[in-house]
């Protein structure tokens, strides 16, 4: 049998090669966990040997994979060398337009043939100490179109391939699921994701009891153990028709929450983690296990919302929330909130959260 991964029958798999598009037959294969394509052997690389292609097939075979389209797409500069990639970074810099990374691999090649690239010992000193005298992190755009908004008639969807999405602490859904349902009513635009955090249910409630109208049965998960409070629950539009529930990137403690739910709109699959973390200062499994979550989620396009009570304005005072800052961006993420979510005469607070690795369209992202 062709080699899998342990969670394959999660999914439909085509037996048509994701890159040369031919049927794949025979055994010792891999199926790709984001286009679920089985691929060639010889189209997933080339191998001194047998033994080190068996190798690479029994480390994958309990492990996700990528085939070399998908890494392609979300990593598209991953098949540069240093001397195309800068050439890249320049033309980016000079007209920020759609790029064309075969033109680029071939305009390489000409102007390798004439020795463009050649340069004296002098040059090359210069153009390093250049090089090193870039801080990435001045020069990363980042678009901020996080506002606030008192009127809801301004949230106005501007395109109907837009995903909207609410992150919303409700502190009991028995007490204030009526209110939360007057408002989302007040609101002109649809919005595909309800991420609620503190629900405060127990076994006791009836899930049935907090159906939306317009809106899939939501998913939902209570705390665990006898400790009141906690609780997160996930509605989706019903112009979504494709949503489930991920286990194997959700997790649920006596503090802890991480409900990951799977839709796919406009032909694309997109992973939601709606999270809630508990402030208790027992309180101090989180960041392991989120960390072993991004590891998986981090391939995928994802959101993540929520309130993690870790207070983002607070950066260079608190090292928990840092780590906790640190793990998100270096998975790729990037926050959508950046005012304070929670304001009072005394004190401000960023601790509700919506992070996304979607950068492809961050300058289109809006925030309220």
């Amino acid at each position: 049998n062709k080699y899998t991964h342990n969670f394959k029958d999660d999914f439909t798999t085509h037996n048509d090669c994701s890159l040369c598009r031919k049927n794949v037959t025979g055994s010792e294969t891999l199926s790709c966990s984001t286009c679920k394509h089985w691929v060639h052997k010889n189209c997933i690389g080339n191998f001194n040997n047998r033994t080190e292609y068996q190798n690479f097939l029994k480390y994958y075979s309990s492990r996700e994979w990528d085939c070399p389209a998908c890494t392609a797409e979300s990593l598209p500069f991953i098949n540069l060398d240093n001397n195309e990639f800068y050439m890249l970074l320049l033309e980016m810099y000079s007209a920020p337009t759609y790029l064309n990374k075969e033109n680029f691999q071939q305009i390489y090649t000409k102007l390798k043939d004439v020795d463009f690239f050649n340069s004296d010992e002098k040059t090359l000193k210069e153009n390093e100490k250049y090089m090193n005298g870039i801080d990435p992190d001045q020069n990363f755009q980042n678009y901020d179109s996080c506002n606030y908004v008192i009127d809801t008639n301004l949230i106005v969807s501007k395109s109907s391939k837009e995903l909207n999405m609410i992150t919303f602490n409700i502190r009991s859904m028995r007490k204030n699921f009526e209110n939360f349902t007057f408002l989302l009513s007040k609101l002109k635009s649809k919005v595909h994701v309800i991420c609620l955090t503190e629900t405060w249910l127990g076994t006791l409630d009836n899930i049935k009891d907090f159906e939306l109208d317009e809106y899939h049965p939501p998913l939902y998960q209570n705390r665990t153990g006898t400790m009141h409070g906690g609780g997160v629950i996930t509605y989706v539009h019903k112009d979504i028709n494709s949503q489930k529930m991920v286990k194997r990137l959700s997790f649920v403690d006596e503090f802890n929450h991480c409900l990951a739910t799977e839709i796919k709109i406009n032909n694309k699959t997109t992973t939601f983690l709606n999270i809630y973390r508990s402030p208790n200062s027992c309180n101090e499994g989180f960041i392991d296990k989120f960390e072993s979550v991004l590891e998986n989620a981090k391939s995928k396009n994802c959101y993540i919302l929520g309130d993690s009570n870790y207070n983002l304005i607070n950066l260079d005072k608190h090292e928990e929330t840092r780590n906790y800052y640190n793990l998100l961006t270096s998975s790729s993420f990037k926050p959508l909130i950046t005012k304070p979510t929670r304001i009072t005469d005394s004190s401000r607070t960023l601790i509700d959260h919506i992070w996304t690795n979607d950068l492809r369209m961050t300058s289109l992202h809006q925030s309220h």
